[in-house]
């Protein structure tokens, strides 16, 4: 990777904003005397940087936990909920997003949310006691795609040259700038000092077999490749030898997919619209 390239790109890893609709959102929430924490948990797991933030500052120094903090019900018990709504207000008085978001950044957004739910479904079926660390990793898997957007001027150029010519869009970034998101968005986990979990499988989701976290990664694979066949992306390149590899290594029934697929359909087409992408 260029250094200078680098030094630039990750320069905006600090600026990455949330959305403003949530701060919003979990303030009217904390306003009721008898609001739900779990439904602030649920709605700030859907941002991505967000997520992100909250997990490095419950993992900061300033916390010192005793263990890595790794999902965001944990870190809401540890840091508390008025650090948390502190935390996600000034978080989003440095947004650069707009309400309308230009077309790459909802269609990337717009994926996140669907692996993040399908990776959710899946480990509930077979490992549940990854399903929060899914969901959370589902949303920022593709993060390094959120830093070459706002770093990067002819991005669009490249996801177009992806798109239309079916190609694997890391092998377009890679061509064009050196390195693909999935590298940029590991190098990205660890200059927020993420735990290694995040580092290690945001890294390695496009090369599952190489990460420590085989049961995160062969999730997240699955998962992201799924989202490519059931709902929008700017990548259509879909690998189904893989598809089928992850099936059989995770013992996925035909009736359980289909199963996984409507309810996935279901729950997606609610999310969009909460979060008005489409």
């Amino acid at each position: 990777m260029n250094d200078q390239l680098q030094k630039m790109i990750l320069s905006k890893v600090k600026n990455l904003p949330p959305i403003p609709q949530i701060a919003s959102k979990i303030i009217q929430i904390c306003e009721k005397p008898d609001y739900n924490v779990s439904e602030i948990i649920m709605l700030v797991s859907k941002d991505i940087s967000l997520t992100s933030a909250i997990l490095k500052f419950a993992n900061s120094a300033a916390f010192s936990p005793a263990s890595e903090i790794t999902d965001l019900r944990q870190a809401t018990t540890y840091i508390g909920i008025n650090n948390l709504r502190n935390l996600v207000i000034s978080l989003s008085l440095k947004s650069v997003y707009s309400k309308n978001l230009d077309f790459i950044s909802q269609k990337i957004w717009e994926h996140s949310i669907a692996v993040s739910i399908l990776a959710r479904l899946v480990s509930l079926v077979k490992k549940p006691d990854i399903a929060s660390e899914m969901f959370t990793l589902g949303m920022m898997h593709d993060i390094g795609q959120v830093i070459f957007k706002i770093s990067i001027p002819e991005y669009e150029e490249f996801v177009e040259t992806a798109f239309n010519n079916n190609i694997p869009l890391e092998e377009v970034e890679r061509n064009f700038i050196g390195f693909d998101h999935a590298e940029l968005g590991g190098y990205t986990m660890k200059a927020w000092k993420m735990p290694m979990l995040f580092v290690d499988t945001v890294y390695f989701h496009h090369q599952y077999q190489q990460s420590q976290y085989k049961n995160h990664s062969l999730i997240l694979a699955y998962s992201n490749n799924l989202a490519k066949l059931y709902a929008d992306s700017i990548s259509k390149t879909v690998n189904e030898e893989e598809i089928n590899f992850c099936e059989e290594l995770l013992k996925i029934s035909q009736s359980e997919k289909d199963e996984l697929i409507n309810n996935f359909k279901e729950i997606y087409e609610h999310e969009k619209e909460m979060f008005q992408l489409s």
